[in-house]
């Protein structure tokens, strides 16, 4: 009685599966008898995308230059699609990852009810989805710096305490993996140093030819930055390496954010109320900017359909641009947009608020309920 009882105890009765092991995993998830949920780290449009729209199609074509998505209000262009969706081999891995997820008890997201109201609904329509559970914004705000980098935070702090005027400065970074060849970091440079716009540019190194590991740090900046750069802009901007994303966004002196738009990159910008001009580079992020600049309304677009494959380069006038209407537009749109990102700081706060009425903590706690659930009861 005793061996029966432990065996009962020591049971696996739930299962959180990342999603990219939702479809290998599932079949682990039944034989241990356990109910299977997915943790989801992007957002609930792309979800849809991957487990709504991929298992109904064989393979994305060329032809159609945009695509009906049921979790998107909007039409996608053919151009806002991740790259690797043009390889039908990855089209067919990801659809199995969309089978996979769609056969869970539940999907966790990060993300917030409130910021993704017709994503979820979407699939709240469809008749056979699991569950999904918004339990977002989920967000590092401690962040993660080393010893290392805790003089190159006090340099980066200092200056930002030292700017007079409240929402001054655009904030440039490119996430964990955003590095730039030399031309186009000269671009990027003249782009802020015609805008006339003080800012901060996290310049990360690339890493050398052919391998595949995160962006190094410049031993001198000035060896990849046009000539006499940084003596033209003085103590108008400040070019650094590795930089505390989250301390930066929370600093009064912050008032744009020129990003590569990962999900958390984007949640933490709007978690501190900071508007974003949208550059993506690889993986979803194309579909991410989309979303935010066409769907949601929270960004203006600098090159929608840029990746870090190709020669192009994006040119001095449309960083120029794109600045220029982040910090200082004043059409109607933009004014817009900017009183959009105050109103989702609010309310994403109010999301994740420790009150146990916050409806994260309502999300969490039908999860629980869900997990606590005794079928064989």
């Amino acid at each position: 009685m005793t061996d029966k009882n432990e065996k009962e105890q020591n049971r696996m009765t739930n299962l959180i599966l990342d999603w990219f092991c939702a479809s290998s995993m599932m079949d682990l998830a039944t034989e241990l008898g356990a109910k299977a949920y997915v943790y989801y780290t992007n957002s609930a449009a792309y979800l849809g995308l991957l487990a709504l729209l991929l298992p109904t199609r064989s393979r994305l074509t060329d032809s159609e230059s945009e695509w009906l998505v049921p979790s998107y209000a909007r039409p996608i262009p053919a151009a806002s699609l991740p790259p690797h969706l043009s390889d039908p081999h990855v089209v067919a891995l990801m659809s199995d990852l969309g089978r996979g997820i769609r056969k869970a008890r539940g999907v966790v997201v990060n993300t917030a009810a409130e910021l993704e109201p017709y994503a979820l609904s979407s699939m709240a329509k469809d008749g056979n989805f699991p569950a999904v559970y918004p339990v977002g914004p989920l967000l590092n705000l401690a962040g993660g710096a080393k010893l290392s980098e805790s003089n190159n935070r006090d340099r980066i702090m200092e200056w930002l305490d030292a700017q007079e005027a409240a929402e001054s400065v655009v904030f440039l970074c490119f996430g964990n993996q955003g590095s730039f060849g030399a031309e186009q970091v000269k671009e990027i440079a003249l782009g802020l140093e015609e805008s006339g716009v003080k800012f901060l540019w996290s310049l990360r190194k690339p890493p050398p030819g052919g391998k595949i590991c995160p962006p190094g740090e410049f031993t001198e900046t000035q060896e990849v930055l046009p000539e006499g750069f940084l003596y033209r802009i003085g103590v108008r901007g400040l070019v650094c390496g590795w930089v505390p994303q989250t301390e930066i966004l929370a600093h009064r002196a912050i008032g744009g954010f020129v990003s590569h738009c990962g999900w958390n990159s984007i949640l933490e910008a709007m978690w501190f109320g900071v508007p974003i001009a949208a550059w993506p580079m690889y993986a979803e992020q194309q579909a991410n900017a989309f979303y935010l600049v066409e769907g949601l309304k929270l960004a203006v677009g600098l090159k929608m359909n840029y990746l870090l494959v190709q020669t192009g380069v994006v040119t001095a006038q449309e960083i120029k641009n794109a600045v220029e209407l982040l910090m200082n537009g004043a059409d109607d749109e933009v004014v817009k947009m900017r009183a959009r990102v105050r109103d989702v700081k609010k309310i994403i706060r109010a999301a994740a608020g420790e009150d146990e009425t916050s409806s994260q903590a309502q999300v969490m706690r039908r999860l629980i309920d869900d997990m606590c659930v005794n079928e064989e009861a």
